[in-house]
């Protein structure tokens, strides 16, 4: 990329940033994302309850760096004041609403280029779904598993340009990396899916062949530096590790004998 085309690049990056946030209604549909998902989430918030790692993250007040989530860490690090790991709920759970609802927002205003309170609506399983539920179930890790979630639907704001595009999608998520690492896959989906919307709004072959690249190659690029920089070695034997299985292990049943170690370790 030419040196002089960063500053125009970077004005694009701003003024599509600025138009997000300056979208008629955008403050009314915030709110209103964020009180239904208070109402969905109600019984959850009110039920008071830890969660599996809440037991231990309770006591030992370790953050998340030994699974290679710093900024996760650093998250809840700043929401303490810096004074360890604290039970504050229900702020972790409020903030983590804060960030499902900027999630749905980003990827109504990606569709559309605005906002509407049905559309709201019709997203709002992007947090309710079951398997996110799960994720919002936890005190100390909602929060931090929403941002995560945020971080891989921004970048789809700026998918008309595609080098901003880029640039924003391996910045977005690597820091989705250092949060949750399985909300990558949420970028996956999107990206599967604006390609069938470009399809459906009959786009030219050679544009919708370029996102495809882009979205393949800020993946690429993205999961390279997390994994070069930023991963620490972990025991191939725990239930998160670093490791793949090898081509050999892939087609000789070495996927389930995986799964059968994790199940039986929860025996």
């Amino acid at each position: 990329m030419p040196q002089r085309k960063i500053p125009q690049h970077y004005a694009v990056f701003k003024q599509n940033l600025l138009d997000f946030i300056h979208t008629p209604r955008f403050r009314a549909i915030f709110v209103f994302g964020v009180c239904l998902y208070l109402v969905a989430l109600f019984a959850l918030l009110r039920g008071n309850a830890y969660y599996l790692d809440d037991w231990v993250r309770s006591m030992n007040r370790q953050g998340f760096s030994g699974f290679s989530r710093y900024m996760a860490t650093f998250l809840v690090e700043v929401l303490n004041l810096f004074d360890g790991i604290l039970d504050i709920s229900p702020l972790y759970q409020l903030l983590g609403i804060c960030f499902l609802t900027l999630a749905s927002m980003a990827i109504l205003y990606a569709l559309n280029g605005g906002f509407s309170f049905w559309g709201i609506i019709a997203l709002a399983p992007l947090g309710l779904s079951p398997y996110f539920l799960q994720n919002i179930s936890y005190r100390f890790d909602c929060a931090t598993m929403s941002f995560a979630l945020l971080c891989v639907c921004l970048p789809f704001i700026f998918r008309k340009n595609l080098v901003v595009f880029c640039a924003a999608s391996v910045v977005c998520l690597v820091f989705s990396y250092l949060s949750y690492q399985a909300a990558n896959s949420v970028y996956i989906v999107l990206c599967l899916f604006f390609i069938f919307v470009m399809t459906v709004e009959s786009l030219s072959k050679k544009h919708i062949l370029a996102f495809v690249l882009s979205c393949a190659g800020s993946f690429v690029l993205a999961s390279g530096i997390y994994k070069v920089i930023f991963v620490r070695k972990t025991d191939i034997n725990s239930y998160a590790s670093d490791k793949m299985l090898s081509f050999s292990e892939m087609f000789g049943g070495g996927d389930i004998c995986k799964h059968k170690h994790l199940f039986s370790s929860l025996a």
